[in-house]
C-alpha cells in the first residue's frame, strides 16, 4: 500500500501476446479434442475466435441436443458440460446476449432458448451452481422455473439458497469456490428476486478478496528466496504458505490461482460491488509477478495441458487492464474486445526461454502416446478414407461422428486393457430404441469373419443406454481390427439412419 504500485501495461501487452501465438498454434489440436469444456475454455480465455472460417459460438452446434422443440447442452456428462452451465456461463463472459444465436443449423438457437432447455442438471452438489447463477443471472434475471437435479427438481429460490448453503460450508474441491462466488455476485446483483441476499454475497467475496494478499505473500516470498544464493534460502514460510492454498511449486497452479481471484474480482466490480484499495493493490502486484515469470517461462509449459489455467489469467488480465490501466468505469466495461484473431494464421515464433525462478517448477506434460490405437487409426484412414475420419487425440479412444447423427450416437476405436476395441455407442437414454437394431446384429450370424472376432452386445454400457462391440482374440492384428470398423460401419449406418428418422 506505501508503494503504491501501478500495474505494468507493456508486460501484459508482451504477455498477452505470447498467449495469442501459442493459442493460434495449438487451436486446432485442442478443438480436435471434440469436448465441450476445451471449447468453453478457449471461449472463456479467447474469446469467440473465428477458426477456419467458423466462431466458437457457431462451432458448438455439435453439442446441442434436441428433445423435440427444447435444445439443450447436457450437462455433469461426457457429451456436454463437466460444470452446469460452464459453456453459457463463459460465452456470457465474452459478450454474449440471450438473443446472441449459439451454432449454425435452422437459423441458429439463441442463448435464452439454451438457457430454458438445458435445466437437467445431473448433479445434487450446490457447490456446482456457480456458473449456472452468473448465467441465469444475465440471460433470464427475471426467470423462474424448475431445475432437474440428479435426484429431484428444485425451484430457482431453492437453487441459490442451495449455493449459499455450499459456500458458506461445502469443501472448496470444485475450483475453489471461485465461480460459485461470481454466480452469488451476479444473481444478487442482477437478479431483483435476490437482491436481499446481496449482503451473503459481499461476506464471500470480501473472504476471496482475502486470498489476493495471501498469494501476494507466496510470490514474493517465492522470487525473494530464488534470488538469493542456495546456502542462504530458507523456503520453510514458502513451504507452509504454498501447503495451505495445495499450490505446490507449479507456476501453473499460481496461474490458475491469480486468473480466477482476479477474474472474480474484475466481474464483482463491473456488478457493483465494492473493492478495498488493498485488494486491488495486492492483485497489481500478483499480476506483475506472474507476468514476469510466465514471460520467461511460456515455452516450457505444456500448452495444451495448460490453456485452461492460462486462458483464465489472460481473461483477468484484459479486464485488469480496463479497469486499473485505462480507468474505464464497470458500465463500460468491453466483454468482446479480448477476441483472439486467429486468422489468417502466423508462423509462431516462441521467444527465448528465460531462466525459471529456482523456487518454481513447470508440470510435466500429461498426455501419453497409444501406439497400437495410433496403428490402428493410421491402418484405418489409410485403407478406407471414404468412411469418417477417426477425430480427437486422446489416448484411449477415437471417435467416428456421422453427419446428422446425434454426438450421442457413434462409432469408436476403444483403447482398454491394453486392447483397441471396435463399437458403436448409444450414450444417451433417448436413443434407446436403437438397441433393438444392434442387438439383432448381435444375435445374427454375421460378423467380420477374420480371427475368430464376434459380435456382442453389452447392456452395461452409458448408464445401460448400451454398444455393441467387436470382440477379437488378442493375437489380432491392427489390419484387422481397422478393416472391422469398416465392417461395422457398412452394416450398422443405413440401419442406424432408418431408426433415427423413425424416433
Amino acid at each position: 500500500m506505501e508503494e503504491r504500485s501501478a500495474l505494468d501495461a507493456s508486460t501484459c501487452a508482451t504477455l498477452v501476446h505470447q498467449l495469442d501465438d501459442a493459442m493460434r498454434f495449438h487451436l486446432g489440436h485442442i478443438l480436435e479434442s471434440d469436448t465441450l469444456p476445451h471449447f468453453a475454455h478457449v471461449i472463456n480465455g479467447w474469446g469467440n475466435v473465428v477458426f477456419q472460417g467458423r466462431s466458437m459460438f457457431e462451432c458448438l452446434d455439435r453439442f446441442i441436443h434436441a428433445y423435440g422443440t427444447r435444445r439443450a447442452l447436457l450437462q455433469c456428462d461426457p457429451e456436454g458440460d463437466f460444470h452446469p452451465w460452464q459453456t453459457l456461463a463463459y460465452a456470457v463472459m465474452a459478450g454474449a446476449s440471450p438473443t446472441t444465436r449459439i451454432g449454425s443449423t435452422a437459423g441458429g438457437v439463441t442463448m435464452l432458448d439454451l438457457c430454458h432447455g438445458s435445466r437437467h442438471l445431473n448433479t445434487d452438489e450446490g457447490r456446482e451452481f456457480g456458473h449456472l447463477l452468473f448465467a441465469l443471472a444475465h440471460l433470464d434475471p427475471e426467470g423462474d422455473g424448475i431445475f432437474h437435479l440428479k435426484t429431484r427438481a428444485v425451484s430457482l429460490d431453492d437453487l441459490l439458497t442451495e449455493a449459499i448453503t455450499a459456500h458458506d460450508s461445502g469443501t472448496f474441491e470444485v475450483c475453489r469456490k471461485f465461480h460459485l462466488t461470481e454466480g452469488l455476485c451476479a444473481a444478487t446483483s442482477l437478479m431483483p428476486a435476490f437482491e436481499e441476499f446481496r449482503p451473503d454475497a459481499e461476506a464471500f467475496l470480501a473472504g476471496q478478496c482475502e486470498m489476493l494478499p495471501i498469494l501476494g505473500m507466496i510470490l514474493e516470498q517465492a522470487m525473494r528466496q530464488a534470488a538469493r544464493i542456495p546456502a542462504e534460502r530458507d523456503t520453510a514460510l514458502l513451504d507452509e504458505l504454498r501447503s495451505s492454498l495445495y499450490m505446490g511449486p507449479y507456476v501453473e497452479n499460481h496461474c490458475y490461482y491469480a486468473g480466477h481471484l482476479v477474474e472474480l474480482l474484475c466481474f464483482a466490480h463491473r456488478l457493483g460491488f465494492a473493492i478495498d484499495e488493498i485488494h486491488w493493490q495486492s492483485a497489481i502486484c500478483v499480476l506483475n509477478t506472474v507476468n514476469q515469470i510466465l514471460i520467461s517461462c511460456l515455452p516450457r509449459i505444456s500448452f495444451a495441458d495448460a490453456f485452461l489455467h492460462l486462458g483464465h489469467y489472460r481473461r483477468a488480465l484484459t479486464l485488469a487492464e480496463q479497469i486499473l490501466v485505462r480507468r474505464l468505469p464497470p458500465g463500460e466495461l468491453d466483454l468482446a474486445g479480448y477476441t483472439l484473431i486467429a486468422e489468417p494464421p502466423v508462423e509462431v515464433v516462441a521467444p527465448d526461454v528465460g531462466s525459471l525462478p529456482s523456487t518454481f517448477d513447470v508440470a510435466p506434460p500429461s498426455s501419453v502416446s497409444n501406439a497400437d490405437l495410433e496403428e490402428v487409426v493410421r491402418q484405418f484412414g489409410t485403407k478406407w478414407s471414404d468412411d469418417p475420419a477417426p477425430i480427437g487425440w486422446f489416448p484411449h479412444f477415437r471417435r467416428l461422428m456421422i453427419p446428422g447423427w446425434p454426438r450421442a450416437v457413434h462409432y469408436e476405436f476403444l483403447s482398454q486393457r491394453g486392447e483397441v476395441g471396435v463399437e458403436v455407442h448409444l450414450e444417451n437414454e433417448s436413443l434407446r430404441p436403437l438397441q433393438k437394431v444392434l442387438k439383432a446384429l448381435a444375435s445374427s450370424d454375421k460378423s467380420p469373419g477374420l480371427d475368430a472376432s464376434t459380435l456382442q452386445w453389452d447392456s452395461t454400457w452409458h448408464r445401460g443406454d448400451g454398444r455393441l462391440r467387436i470382440v477379437f482374440p488378442p493375437i489380432a492384428s491392427p489390419e484387422t481390427r481397422a478393416y472391422a470398423m469398416h465392417w461395422l460401419i457398412a452394416q450398422t449406418r443405413s440401419l442406424i439412419d432408418l431408426e433415427l428418422q423413425r424416433i
